[in-house]
């Protein structure tokens, strides 16, 4: 069915030409291209006013939004993807609920404090992690820890927290952390059918490493949790600690085994643990840059280094 639309200019309904155009905007001082449909009236060729009206105005706050790498759909995915409600969200970032509802209902753009948030989550959406943080004695412990269980991001804090422990009061060169960090997952493993960390862990010529490991670090450092404390050729990268560990993300088994490991493992030189993880049934059986696999556990030996 044709549909027509009232024209102002020659008092009739019209079925109107509709165009796709590229069209240029400034808004809040930004220029930007928006391609969108316009409508026009066949006869005198004015615009015609209808629902498309409306369509075009969210294209253009819409096209803003996207110099900013932002949309409002992407909006309210930052915060769905964070597995957080609007309630939550808000009281997070010490906002209003209202404005949360009404930029993710396209009724208002985010400006100043409010879009440099959203470009900063969009960009590392871990940073909620470092909000909540702050906010942590404000809070209180229950409240705290529930929010940090909803994200996506829990397993991956309680990993940052082995490694704070690990590293807390000791720097340590990379290869002592890397025998650290895969003594207490494969003990945890052994003892309790669970590793501690969410790391995965390969075959390399000086025994079990961290998978991806140079990820890790540059997360860990972009996020301040560590940082290199100096670069000595002769041993490699060594990592100290910023913050103290939230020995609270623990359960006592857990940081009986924390405990255990760093106690057990720093009276030994880099060679030392290197030459003891060789003698490992997983690290044996698997070749170079295989991943180990957990069910090794039952055959690790922290005793006999």
């Amino acid at each position: 069915m044709d549909r027509y639309e009232y024209c102002f200019e020659c008092n009739k309904d019209v079925k109107p030409d509709i165009k796709i155009e590229k069209n240029n905007y400034t808004f809040r001082d930004k220029e930007f291209t928006v391609v969108e449909e316009v409508h026009y009236c066949p006869k005198c060729r004015s615009q015609l006013l209808n629902d498309t009206m409306d369509n075009s105005l969210f294209k253009i706050y819409d096209g803003y939004l996207s110099l900013f790498n932002l949309s409002f759909d992407k909006i309210k995915k930052i915060r769905t993807d964070l597995n957080l409600s609007q309630d939550s969200f808000a009281d997070i970032l010490n906002w209003s609920k209202k404005s949360i509802v009404r930029y993710e209902n396209a009724q208002s753009v985010p400006q100043g404090e409010y879009l440099n948030m959203y470009v900063l989550l969009n960009d590392n959406p871990y940073y909620i992690v470092k909000l909540i943080e702050k906010k942590k004695e404000e809070m209180g412990k229950d409240k705290y820890y529930k929010l940090l269980r909803l994200l996506p991001f829990y397993d991956q804090y309680k990993t940052t927290n082995a490694i704070l422990y690990i590293l807390n009061n000791n720097s340590m060169y990379e290869t002592n952390l890397q025998k650290n960090l895969f003594a207490i997952d494969f003990a945890s493993y052994k003892e309790n059918n669970y590793p501690i960390t969410n790391l995965k862990y390969i075959h390399m010529n000086y025994g079990p490493v961290v998978d991806s490991r140079k990820d890790i670090y540059n997360f860990l450092i972009r996020n301040n949790y560590i940082e290199m404390e100096n670069i000595d050729y002769s041993y490699g990268t060594k990592f100290k600690a910023n913050i103290t560990c939230d020995e609270n993300i623990f359960s006592e088994g857990e940081l009986n085994i924390l405990k255990t490991v760093k106690n057990k493992l720093k009276k030994y030189d880099a060679k030392s643990l290197s030459d003891w993880s060789h003698k490992f049934k997983g690290w044996k059986e698997t070749n170079n840059g295989q991943a180990i696999n957990y069910k090794y556990a039952k055959y690790f030996d922290i005793e006999n280094i």
